[in-house]
């Protein structure tokens, strides 16, 4: 009777434990992955949640099963990072808003082949009941990629609750300042070892980064001998929104070389990881008069996310800027919304943001 109670003991702790861990442990092979970048934010998360909520707290090192057949996917980066290495038929759910025509095809979002929602129809808030439909595990070894606007709904603490379902890991990039660059390709450098395919991702960060070098090259000859400056203005619907060298294309100013014709425009912090002033800093049309920059680039937010398109009209009005370098000589160029603003950090999007500047930086130089 003694030695079926102390069974009887052990079988309830083990239970205890496995409710805790997520459920049974993964037993095939995983992989350290550093949880540094994002510590401290989770952490934070960590202390602020509500009683029975789901927990765990988060660690400098993240155990991440090698070679995950099924994923989840919140960031539309790493997406596009995933079918730039033929490991889309890996993702089995997906945040469905404002998905990128580029990506449809190989992660739709309607018809019979349309993958699971898990944002809600948004994705800064996971579908609980969708990602539990799904069957996803620590025990079958599953993975969740989960992206900044999950970090942003801190009183939900959305990575404790996902790790409980599954092995979870943020490749949110951080906007603004020296980040950006860093980040993805710290994210490529993740994936890669988890997908074994580390020798592919360097080769592949080895041509962006030469890409990188050179518009940066050409961008510093056009500042250095000819005083080019550019302002990056975003078109949310009527209004106009200025983003700088720490805003959330910071890429352009900072990697990429381009200099400002404003400095010092209010970013938030992004330090932290967070960035505080997302949308820019609201500017009339005539403060563009005033610092009369020599090139322009525009994004629509507005396409970007899905609603109405904005005419460049409402920078391009010559009533107003009728004396504008970059209007007279026709240097307002247009950037491709959805990968600056949603698909910011893939490998193709990457690609097409580079090229995008450096062909903008080359028309100037053959003008100048």
């Amino acid at each position: 009777m003694k030695k079926l109670g102390l069974i009887l003991i052990s079988a309830f702790f083990f239970a205890l434990t496995a409710c805790f861990s997520g459920g049974n442990e993964y037993k095939g092979d995983t992989i350290e992955i550093s949880n540094e970048r994002w510590y401290a934010i989770h952490a934070a998360q960590h202390a602020s949640l509500a009683a029975g909520t789901p927990s765990r707290r988060p660690e400098r090192m993240l155990q991440i099963p090698v070679n995950p057949k099924r994923i989840i996917v919140f960031e539309h980066a790493v997406l596009d990072i995933l079918l730039e290495l033929n490991l889309h038929e890996r993702v089995v759910g997906i945040a469905h808003m404002a998905m990128p025509e580029y990506l449809q095809s190989a992660f739709p979002t309607s018809g019979a082949t349309a993958l699971p929602d898990v944002g809600d129809s948004r994705p800064h808030d996971p579908c609980w009941d969708t990602l539990t439909r799904l069957g996803i595990s620590h025990e079958n070894g599953d993975l969740i990629i989960m992206s900044g606007r999950q970090r942003s709904v801190a009183a939900d603490s959305n990575f404790s609750r996902l790790w409980a379902i599954a092995p979870t890991i943020d490749l949110g990039l951080r906007t603004g300042g020296n980040y950006f660059v860093a980040d993805f390709a710290e994210n490529l450098s993740i994936l890669g070892k988890i997908f074994q395919i580390e020798a592919e991702i360097q080769s592949r960060l080895d041509l962006i980064n030469i890409k990188i070098e050179q518009t940066n090259s050409l961008a510093t000859y056009l500042d250095n001998e000819h005083n080019i400056s550019a302002l990056i203005i975003q078109l949310n619907g009527g209004s106009l929104a200025l983003h700088g060298a720490g805003g959330r294309y910071s890429l352009i100013h900072r990697e990429l070389g381009v200099s400002e014709s404003v400095s010092g425009i209010a970013s938030g912090n992004p330090g932290s990881g967070v960035n505080d002033n997302p949308h820019g800093t609201q500017i009339s049309p005539e403060y563009i008069r005033e610092r009369n920059p020599s090139i322009i680039f525009w994004i629509d937010r507005g396409f970007a996310v899905g609603e109405a398109s904005t005419s460049v009209d409402v920078i391009t009005n010559h009533i107003i800027f009728g004396s504008i370098d970059a209007i007279v000589n026709n240097h307002v160029f247009a950037l491709d919304s959805v990968s600056w603003y949603f698909v910011s950090g893939g490998l193709t999007s990457m690609t097409i943001q580079i090229n995008q500047i450096y062909d903008a930086l080359r028309t100037v130089y053959l003008h100048t």
